[in-house]
């Protein structure tokens, strides 16, 4: 027998899931591939269609041109931008550091994550996309 307290636990997380459900569906997700020299980022709309793919230099003047694609990327589809960034060397910090301070809203997503999507994709013939941007649709910290 069910008490009035479970079944509001229960619709109170309903509510949550469906809540992430439509957040996401309100976003831009950028993954962004990391390496020592240059940096590739790909974005994505709630339903994997490619919007950019950009690959940057690791100096704060590259920077400035990925926020700025982010940002009219994300106006001229109305979303909200998370940027994951698939970082395991630490070469990416700078990046990272600037997309925050720029306001946007970064995620790491671990390696082994990405490692995983990919082998996932691979195995079903999806279509190849940095792993950091499925990465970063799969990877919430809220979750």
């Amino acid at each position: 027998m069910h008490t009035g307290n479970s079944t509001v636990a229960h619709n109170y997380s309903l509510t949550q899931y469906h809540m992430q459900i439509c957040e996401r569906a309100k976003t831009l997700f950028v993954g962004v591939d990391v390496h020592k020299d240059t940096h590739t980022a790909v974005g994505l709309s709630p339903f994997g269609e490619k919007l950019f793919e950009l690959t940057i230099g690791n100096y704060p003047q590259d920077f400035a041109e990925l926020a700025e694609k982010v940002r009219v990327a994300a106006e001229t589809a109305n979303l909200s931008p998370r940027i994951g960034l698939e970082d395991c060397n630490g070469f990416g910090q700078r990046l990272a550091e600037y997309l925050d301070n720029d306001g946007y809203t970064v995620t790491h997503v671990p390696p082994i994550l990405v490692d995983h999507k990919r082998k996932k994709s691979r195995a079903s013939g999806e279509k190849r996309f940095p792993g950091c941007a499925r990465g970063c649709r799969s990877h919430d910290p809220k979750d």
